[in-house]
C-alpha cells in the first residue's frame, strides 16, 4: 500500500473518531443539541493557538491508572494502534479553567492523527468532518480533559470554533455557521464568548 493510500486511510480514521472522545470505543458522539451542553462536557474553555508537536506516535487506549498505552513499530511489520498528536496550546483567553491554567501547567492537547503537509492537502481537498490541527491555528478551544492529563475535543469540530470572522463558525471542512438544534440563531465571537461566560460563573 503505498504512502498516499495510506494517508487517505489515516484521514478516513480521523473522521471516524471525530466525534468521540479520545481513546472512546463509543459510538460517533452527535453535535451539542444547545450551549449549555456544549460548555458542560468542557473542562477549559480558552481562546488560543495551537502551537509546537510535544509528541507523535500510536495509541491502543489508556491503562487502569490513566497513562496513555503506547504502541511502537517492529521492523517489517506496520505499526499498530491509532496515530495521535500532542500539541501545546498557548492560552491567550481563558473563559472556563479547571485550575490548570490558572497554575500554570502547560496545556496540552491530543488529537487523532499526524500533521503532515500530505494530511493537510487531502483535508483541504476532500473536505472532511474534522480536518487536522496544525501550528497557528487559532479557536475558540472547548477542552475535555483525558485521563493522562491531556485534553482533547469531546465533540470533534464543534469543540473547536472558528471565530476570526463576523460570525462563529464550526471547524469541519464545510466551516458552516455554529447553530444549535431546532434554532436558526448564529453567534458573532463577542455573543458566544459573553454566553459562556455567563454560564460558567
Amino acid at each position: 500500500m503505498n504512502i498516499k493510500a495510506l494517508t487517505i486511510l489515516a484521514l478516513l480514521l480521523v473522521q471516524a473518531c471525530a466525534r468521540a472522545p479520545f481513546g472512546s470505543t463509543a459510538m460517533l458522539v452527535p453535535p451539542p443539541k444547545d450551549l449549555s451542553e456544549l460548555v458542560s462536557k468542557a473542562d477549559i474553555i480558552a481562546i488560543g493557538e495551537v502551537a509546537e508537536v510535544i509528541r507523535q506516535g500510536y495509541y491502543g487506549g489508556y491503562d487502569a491508572t490513566g497513562r496513555l498505552i503506547l504502541h511502537a513499530g517492529e521492523p517489517d511489520k506496520p505499526v499498530s494502534g491509532v496515530p495521535f498528536t500532542d500539541f501545546s496550546i498557548k492560552v491567550e483567553r481563558s473563559l472556563k479553567d479547571d485550575g490548570s491554567i490558572a497554575a500554570g501547567q502547560p496545556i496540552i492537547l491530543r488529537i487523532t492523527g499526524h500533521p503532515t503537509n500530505e494530511v493537510r492537502r487531502l483535508s483541504d481537498d476532500l473536505q472532511v468532518d474534522f480536518p487536522m490541527s496544525f501550528p497557528g491555528d487559532r479557536h475558540l478551544l472547548l477542552l475535555s480533559k483525558n485521563p493522562d492529563g491531556s485534553y482533547g475535543f469531546y465533540y470533534g469540530p464543534w469543540s473547536r470554533l472558528v471565530i476570526d470572522g463576523e460570525i462563529v463558525r464550526v471547524s469541519n471542512g464545510a466551516k458552516e455557521p455554529l447553530k444549535f438544534a431546532n434554532s436558526e440563531r448564529v453567534f458573532t465571537p463577542a455573543e458566544l464568548i459573553d454566553a459562556i461566560e455567563q454560564m460558567v460563573r
